[in-house]
């Protein structure tokens, strides 16, 4: 992981988590954050300085974490990558784990799923994906 003091710049990172004033602090209100799918930096405040951290998701979230924020749990559960391969792992066959379901949609989405996604079938939703990759 890569963490460049940044102090004085504004704008800093893809996820900008510094911050906006004194008055307005996620970690003060213990807001949740839900993170983006794909991020390549984030912006943060650490001890009063402002820092951007890169590295691989988890590192990042790691960082975000250990700088006092919260973050929402079905964003750390798996990355679009390890969504891709858990569905490539399996079949219409399978007894499927609906908290692993819900975790390798959000993360192939971006999104969590809604009433509709889940009246469709998350499964099908998911694999989705995998067919248009192949195309």
């Amino acid at each position: 992981m890569k963490r460049t003091n940044k102090t004085g710049c504004t704008c800093v990172g893809d996820l900008r988590l510094s911050p906006l004033d004194i008055g307005f602090d996620l970690r003060e209100t213990d807001t949740k954050i839900e993170l983006p799918a794909q991020f390549e930096s984030v912006g943060l405040d650490i001890d009063g300085q402002t820092y951007l951290i890169e590295g691989t998701r988890d590192e990042m979230i790691q960082a975000i974490c250990d700088a006092g924020y919260v973050v929402n749990d079905d964003c750390r559960k798996m990355t679009r990558e390890e969504a891709i391969k858990w569905v490539r792992e399996h079949d219409d066959q399978d007894e499927l784990d609906n908290d692993e379901l819900d975790a390798a949609f959000t993360a192939i989405y971006g999104r969590a799923p809604d009433d509709q996604d889940r009246e469709e079938g998350l499964w099908s939703h998911c694999c989705v994906v995998l067919a248009d990759e192949t195309d």
